[in-house]
């Protein structure tokens, strides 16, 4: 009787798939399953295929095993994935213990050392390994896997610039790679008509042999013709910047860390996807977390555990709200929101900023006024707003000219044109491309930043108004320009006037 059954109920030992060469188990789509008996040569082995009910490739199995086989039903993902595991190198040898292919699949490792490569036959496993290990070597934050009528582009973000690259994945074979990470993230396999979430934690070991464990996001989207997948690189590393190094200018770095020692009121960060506000943020935390003060955070996920910081990650039965109300009953000196994305949110944010509470959040907003503006969208009463908020923080990542290759040039004259309120006698630099910044010139992100710093002149233009101020007369009170701020790098050196036109928003002339 045929058995129909998982490919994780099964022991896979590499011995007994390597019992039958790799070429023929893939012209047929067969592999050897469980553990090679000792003692008994001539008992059945139990053997994946597509069709158990193909009698004749049953007996061509036996006549090369030489013993009876138990045929079980797998699908061609399970097949190629066994097949992977017992000769792609990516699992435990003969004379170790075995492990159960569920096991398998979610224990993954990256090396500095592994790279790409384009031979015939790759497991599905191999390659999301391959790729993965090259992204965090080459500082990737994300990757990309992009499905086409004829193609498949991969893409990493580096430095916030996505660049192609090559790999084996194709039409032919992303079905298997999609399917291979859906069971890393503990995602639905089977599932392809709608989007699904998930992560899952690696072990990577860099070049200089220190090894870092790092949280994958996974998003997955259908589409035409494939599903496409972005992963997201939560990286200790990145996010455990100190607040001297985040990039602020001296003179707001003072004003921002006096914000910080307030005793209440809301703070919100803003700026778009990956622009660093939970970096800046969680530098808040760490240099604050030594104080005797109860610090509580509800985020969206959790990306980075901070000593001494009590953090909670939302679910389907605790949203931002439901937490920050618990939290209230907790006797908390500093909250932390991940995110205020709706009204009942803002409003339990600014009841606890009313009363005594130190709130940190975010928005995504262009800029720091624009924030006062969306957040008044959310229901909050403007003269509310006025007495609760303490501050808000704008800010945008620019990529770091390369240290190894600077030179100075000439911009291009219309983009000079271009750009209002530039000084002219800048001296401009760039990155010339070397071996160290793999050609691009840059090397690494700072911030760039602006403050609306909630003062009595700001206040009393809210009394003034009526409601929220316009936004002219809300810039004229910036304690710093973010295009100012950026403007002052170029002029530092440490990026280039390309990436201020490309990154920063620009101001009306």
């Amino acid at each position: 009787m045929k058995d129909f059954t998982e490919l994780s109920q099964f022991d896979l030992d590499p011995a007994a798939i390597r019992l039958l060469d790799e070429e023929f188990c893939r012209q047929h789509d067969v592999v050897v399953l469980g553990r090679l008996p000792k003692d008994d040569p001539q008992a059945s082995l139990p053997v994946g295929m597509l069709d158990p009910g193909n009698a004749a490739l049953v007996g061509l199995v036996e006549g090369r095993l030489q013993r009876p086989v138990r045929p079980v039903q797998l699908t061609d993902y399970e097949i190629d994935l066994a097949l992977g595991f017992g000769f792609s190198g990516e699992g435990q040898w003969e004379g170790q213990p075995t492990a159960t292919a569920d096991q398998l699949t979610r224990k993954i490792d990256l090396s500095a050392d592994r790279r790409i490569t384009f031979e015939r036959g790759q497991s599905p496993a191999k390659m999301v390994v391959d790729m993965l290990s090259t992204a965090m070597r080459l500082r990737a934050t994300d990757v990309h896997i992009e499905t086409y009528a004829n193609d498949v582009d991969v893409r990493f973000r580096i430095d916030g610039v996505l660049y192609q690259i090559n790999t084996p994945i194709t039409p032919a074979n992303v079905s298997l790679v999609v399917s291979h990470v859906k069971v890393l993230a503990d995602l639905n396999i089977v599932e392809r008509f709608q989007s699904q979430d998930g992560h899952f934690h690696v072990l990577y070991t860099a070049a200089d042999g220190s090894r870092q464990k790092v949280s994958l996001r996974v998003s997955i989207i259908p589409g035409p013709y494939g599903e496409d997948v972005v992963f997201r690189f939560i990286s200790g590393g990145r996010l455990m910047l100190g607040l001297t190094e985040l990039g602020m200018a001296p003179d707001l770095l003072a004003r921002f860390q006096a914000l910080m020692h307030t005793p209440g009121g809301l703070f919100l960060v803003t700026g778009p996807t990956a622009s660093g506000k939970t970096t800046t943020l969680y530098a808040v935390l760490r240099s604050i977390a030594s104080r005797r003060l109860k610090i509580l955070t509800v985020e969206d996920p959790i990306e980075l555990e901070i000593p001494k910081v009590n953090q909670k990650q939302i679910d389907a039965r605790m949203s931002f709200a439901k937490y920050v109300r618990a939290f209230l009953r907790q006797n908390p000196d500093v909250i932390l929101i991940g995110e205020i994305r709706d009204e009942e949110t803002a409003a339990v944010a600014l009841r606890a900023a009313q009363i005594g509470h130190l709130v940190l959040s975010t928005l995504h907003t262009r800029d720091a006024v624009s924030a006062l503006n969306r957040i008044s969208t959310l229901g909050i009463d403007a003269n509310l707003l006025a007495i609760t908020l303490i501050g808000v923080l704008a800010q945008r990542l620019v990529r770091r000219i390369c240290p190894e290759c600077r030179e100075t040039y000439t911009p291009d004259p219309a983009l000079l044109s271009a750009l209002p309120r530039l000084p002219t006698d800048l001296v401009h630099v760039r990155g010339a491309g070397c071996a160290h910044c793999r050609g691009t010139g840059f090397y690494g992100q700072t911030g760039v930043f602006e403050l609306l710093d909630f003062h009595d002149a700001l206040r009393r233009l809210f009394t003034r108004s009526h409601g929220i101020p316009s936004e002219r007369e809300l810039e004229l009170l910036l304690s710093a320009h973010m295009y100012d701020d950026a403007l002052d790098k170029v002029r530092q050196g440490i990026t280039t006037i390309e990436e201020v036109f490309r990154a920063v928003p620009l101001p009306e002339r």
